[in-house]
């Protein structure tokens, strides 16, 4: 099974499910709904068999990865984030609901990582002794 040895992750700005990129892409683009299940079925095979584990979509989905991990987590996401909505992050947090949660207004979806309180947190979260 592939596992991730990090004693702690920060997801900054994360969606919660691969089908919210996908679909977002497919908007950008204008692809039809055969295009996008083509777009999934050539990533399910081409990587079916390339980390020792039942591979799909939904396996390598944030909101279910998760789950299995024992490390500690911090969620830190925007109220008015444009490109990814905060209920990604909602979902996210009810999938782990012992992960810390920062909320931040008026950053959106860039300007957050070069936030200085953002930056900051994140410093000492992952220096904080687990």
């Amino acid at each position: 099974s592939y596992e991730v040895k990090a004693p702690k992750i920060v997801l900054i700005g994360s969606y919660s499910r691969v089908s919210f990129i996908i679909d977002l892409f497919s908007d950008v683009f204008n692809l039809s709904q055969t295009t996008r299940e083509a777009m999934q079925k050539a990533g399910t095979d081409k990587f079916a068999d390339a980390y020792g584990i039942k591979w799909d979509w939904e396996n390598i989905a944030p909101v279910n990865t998760i789950k299995s991990y024992d490390g500690e987590i911090l969620f830190i996401h925007d109220k008015g984030d444009s490109e990814v909505p905060i209920d990604e992050v909602t979902e996210l947090h009810q999938s782990k609901p012992d992960a810390k949660l920062m909320i931040t207004e008026g950053l959106g979806h860039r300007r957050i990582l070069r936030n200085k309180e953002v930056v900051a947190e994140v410093l000492g979260f992952i220096q904080q002794e687990a």
